[in-house]
């Protein structure tokens, strides 16, 4: 669903006067629909954005009041890209120099901007670095959660609510990730999937998992390596794959359970728009072949293994909402998704989100533009810690203290303490200095700047 909207809102920018700019080796069908079209050398998308960069300093086109109030490491980062010029850019991407420094001008004159970035510069090795450059781009020329520009997503709608673990299950997760995300400083918690499976091809990691579960996914075709990810599923004992088609994965699988599609289902959708948005997918027809859901799968086979919570309770047994044993699996469900609206944004039951227009639930404030510089509400205040002064510039504001494994809230700024960036510093990081204490997963060091080096792979 993220992607359908997008066709239809770059062509109403252009038809409302925007200019779109699209740097990709390839001519797609993106690109032709833009008004530049700049191709480019694969893999050097870090060093055209550090040229742009110097441009946008040295010209004095950058948003020096966004820079100064919500951005840290600029004079280090205006010091670095003081030499990587449209001329060195050049013979490293073959972007004429002449035509990054008229797109520099452009993305310095033109207000808002919007830079944004997918998958291809990741695709590198060079590519955490790379998107970093890029990504500086938009706080340059405060393109940041204003209109027009990157909105930092708002997706509040149904909470996943936390189970408290009982002592066997705490054990587990006790138990060191798998995938070893620990390994890549910046490294995101949905998963390291090359480093799993060349853990399970390798016999390497920090144990031997003995089986797998893939619900709708195929990484045979999705991660990359496909012959180490078949060398890896191999070393499982058991392999268990449910999906509506026979894919490459499920080939190879022990088991194969027959999937259900969305008009069969229950699903929580908090969709990809710039406010909060939830909506309802719920099944029309009964699945084709009699089959459970997969939800109702997960919840049989809690119910054979007898799982508990802290308080030992049959979880998958027992009500959330009501206290009291719920048998069908599809009604014990039921409950536990109002749970979730009840205690998320929504505030209502799975009955009520039902009744509403389309089963949709939308907040009707809309958008919310420079969240960061919202401050802190005055709940948060009466229990905050702050790690320093309360009125100096940068101090971080947490829900409790550190010590007391506080997380952090906010950030003081222009003597107010407010909301901030998700980020260790709480502003945007041009420069990230802790990266200098920690190594990458081949045990080198990070460079806490945007660098450009060349690709490996």
């Amino acid at each position: 669903m993220k992607w359908i909207y997008l066709p239809r809102i770059f062509t109403r920018a252009v038809e409302n006067g925007a200019r779109i700019v699209v740097v990709d080796p390839y001519l797609s069908d993106t690109a032709v629909k833009a008004h530049t079209w700049v191709p480019i050398r694969p893999g050097t998308d870090g060093a055209l954005a550090l040229a742009l960069g110097h441009v946008l300093i040295r010209d004095r086109l950058y948003d020096r009041d966004f820079v100064h109030r919500w951005t840290v490491g600029f004079e280090a980062y205006a010091d670095y890209v003081r030499d990587k010029t449209p001329t060195w850019a050049e013979a490293i991407t073959s972007v004429p120099a002449r035509t990054i420094e008229r797109l520099a001008h452009e993305l310095g004159t033109y207000r808002p901007a919007c830079v944004d970035f997918w998958s291809g510069p990741g695709h590198h090795s060079n590519g955490v670095q790379g998107g970093r450059a890029i990504a500086a781009l938009a706080a340059l020329v405060g393109g940041i959660d204003r209109p027009g520009t990157l909105i930092l997503p708002d997706k509040r709608g149904n909470k996943h609510v936390e189970v408290e673990p009982d002592e066997v299950a705490k054990k587990s997760l006790a138990q060191p990730r798998f995938d070893e995300l620990d390994k890549y400083p910046l490294g995101h918690k949905s998963g390291v999937y090359c480093q799993l499976f060349t853990n399970l091809a390798e016999g390497t990691g920090p144990y031997r998992p003995k089986m797998m579960v893939c619900v709708f996914q195929n990484p045979m075709m999705s991660v990359p390596g496909s012959a180490t990810v078949a060398r890896g599923l191999a070393n499982l004992e058991t392999l268990v794959v449910i999906d509506t088609m026979l894919s490459e994965t499920a080939h190879l699988a022990d088991y194969v359970l027959p999937g259900t599609v969305y008009l069969e289902r229950y699903d929580l959708n908090s969709h990809w728009v710039t406010w909060p948005a939830l909506g309802l997918r719920q099944p029309v027809v009964p699945p084709l072949f009699g089959q459970l859901a997969e939800y109702e799968t997960v919840i049989m086979l809690g119910r054979q293994l007898g799982l508990k919570d802290k308080h030992g309770r049959d979880f998958f047994r027992i009500g959330p909402l009501s206290g009291k044993p719920s048998e069908h699996p599809t009604a014990w469900y039921e409950e536990y998704l109002s749970n979730e609206l009840k205690q998320g944004a929504p505030g209502i039951t799975l009955e009520e989100l039902k009744a509403l227009p389309g089963a949709v639930w939308v907040d009707w404030q809309g958008t919310r533009y420079e969240k960061y510089a919202e401050p802190l509400k005055p709940r948060q205040l009466q229990s905050a810690w702050f790690d320093g002064d309360p009125s100096a510039e940068g101090t971080r504001v947490y829900d409790k203290p550190k010590s007391q494994g506080g997380k952090p809230i906010g950030i003081v700024v222009g003597g107010r303490p407010v909301r901030g960036f998700a980020t260790r510093s709480g502003k945007v990081e041009l420069v990230s200095p802790w990266l200098a204490q920690v190594r990458d997963a081949q045990g080198r060091a990070v460079d806490p700047l945007p660098v450009y080096v060349p690709r490996d792979w």
